[in-house]
């Protein structure tokens, strides 16, 4: 959906605002577009098939007081970060426009519910970062999708929703047993009940956007699209002990 330009824009000012605030490197995670791109960027897959459909947000839940977070926002201004709401910030890079989301998180999903990644490169500045950072998991990850989209369907969501059921895993086909390991975990076992409605049921938005995503994006057939989308879907919550009405 994105250029490569533009995801790479987006990258550097990922680079940028971490670097930023590498004295909060334990008190916040990345989530949306980003924790997805690492949860399926494998060794063993080249960029074009990792199968993202793009961002060109940065979002890190945090884990401090309100306050806390409005200093963190004048800090950025000060770095060149323009505020366009109260927990948003703008920033141009080569003529594009990144948007950095600062949200409040959850001690039990940092806790349980994310995994360490090394990031690197240049930032906005010049210099060149190298950290480590908590990135949401794929239970996480799952979750916090299927509620975005039940507030707000967006086909891109439910694009990335079918990639995380079909590819999130260590290897391909593991979601539905990373899910089903923590589905005792009232903040899983919730958000699967929301994930199901939109993409468990024939009925579901999620699973006519995805359908829809994959004939816009891939060229696939519609014919093709949905077998491949229901089985995915089917697959996934059969294994997580649930049924599906297709």
């Amino acid at each position: 959906m994105y250029s490569r330009d533009a995801l790479e824009a987006c990258r550097q000012v990922l680079n940028d605002v971490v670097y930023c605030l590498m004295d909060y490197e334990d008190r916040f995670y990345l989530i949306g577009g980003w924790a997805i791109y690492y949860l399926l960027d494998r060794p063993d897959r080249t960029p074009e098939a990792v199968g993202f459909a793009g961002t060109e947000d940065v979002d890190l839940a945090f884990l401090i007081p309100m306050v806390e977070l409005e200093r963190i926002m004048e800090r950025l201004e000060e770095k060149g970060y323009q505020r366009s709401a109260s927990q948003r910030l703008r920033r141009e890079v080569s003529g594009r426009i990144v948007i950095v989301d600062l949200l409040g998180g959850k001690q039990e999903v940092k806790d349980s519910f994310t995994f360490k990644r090394r990031i690197s490169g240049p930032t906005l500045a010049g210099d060149v970062i190298e950290a480590e950072i908590n990135v949401a998991n794929l239970p996480a990850c799952l979750v916090l999708k299927a509620n975005a989209f039940d507030e707000n369907p967006k086909d891109k969501d439910a694009y990335d929703i079918y990639y995380l059921v079909t590819h999130g895993g260590t290897k391909d086909g593991d979601a539905a047993r990373e899910v089903k390991e923590v589905l005792s975990y009232p903040f899983v076992a919730e958000g699967v009940k929301v994930l199901h409605l939109h993409f468990g049921r024939v009925e579901g938005k999620g699973l006519r956007a995805a359908t829809q995503m994959l004939g816009r994006l891939e060229g696939r057939s519609a014919k093709e699209a949905r077998s491949m989308v229901r089985g995915s879907f089917s697959r996934f919550f059969t294994g997580i002990g649930m049924a599906v009405n297709f």
